[in-house]
């Protein structure tokens, strides 16, 4: 039979466990990930998964856990790119680091995050942050936004060099549309077509467009 002393332990050492292993979980949430140039879309698309019979994609649950909330200075700085909807996040949102990278003494975040504040559109954007050497937010280009309307569904590719960061974004018509904005059958075998090309480079922490080409 187990004393009460015996008792003391036991609890004392389970508690001990479980601050150990939850400190553990601490810190794998918060690893900084190093990203190595080229950094490339295809790289992170295990990182989220389309829900079934609907175009909407949604960071994996054993990501879900580990989302961080947008502070107050990221929800006032405008993100640049091709975006729906508003152009700033809301604090009601929360996002996941994908890694980092240091780039003539700034920091950049690659982060991913899903939005529907905006409308009952569903998001998932892979955005880019740059901070300054005191941590202050200077920058933020959105690089990839999957979403999708009875008519068409938009997703990008993008690749970040050092030089320069290329979005390449797609459009893939599903629906016809009849005339009056009616929508008419189903697009069998329906393909993504070229839909905005943007080049940025980065000067000071600052995302500098450079050209945009509209198909």
């Amino acid at each position: 039979m187990i004393n009460k002393k015996h008792t003391i332990k036991l609890i004392k050492y389970l508690h001990f466990i479980f601050i150990l292993l939850f400190s553990i979980g601490c810190t794998h949430a918060t690893i900084n990930q190093p990203l190595a140039f080229p950094i490339e879309s295809k790289q992170f698309t295990h990182y989220y998964n389309q829900a079934p019979g609907v175009y909407e994609f949604y960071l994996k649950p054993e990501y879900q856990g580990k989302v961080i909330n947008f502070d107050t200075q990221e929800t006032k700085v405008p993100i640049k790119g091709a975006h729906f909807g508003n152009n700033v996040v809301t604090a009601s949102l929360h996002y996941f680091e994908l890694g980092q990278f240091e780039l003539d003494g700034y920091l950049f975040k690659l982060i991913i995050y899903n939005r529907n504040d905006d409308s009952d559109i569903v998001l998932l954007n892979i955005q880019l942050n740059s901070y300054a050497p005191n941590g202050q937010l200077i920058d933020a280009l959105l690089l990839d936004s999957r979403f999708g309307f009875e008519e068409f569904e938009r997703f990008s590719e993008f690749t970040i060099n050092q030089d320069v960061i290329t979005i390449d974004s797609y459009i893939t018509y599903i629906t016809e549309v009849i005339d009056g904005g009616e929508l008419g059958n189903k697009i069998e075998n329906p393909l993504p077509q070229p839909f905005i090309q943007e080049e940025y480079q980065i000067n000071n922490g600052i995302f500098k467009l450079m050209s945009r080409t509209e198909f």
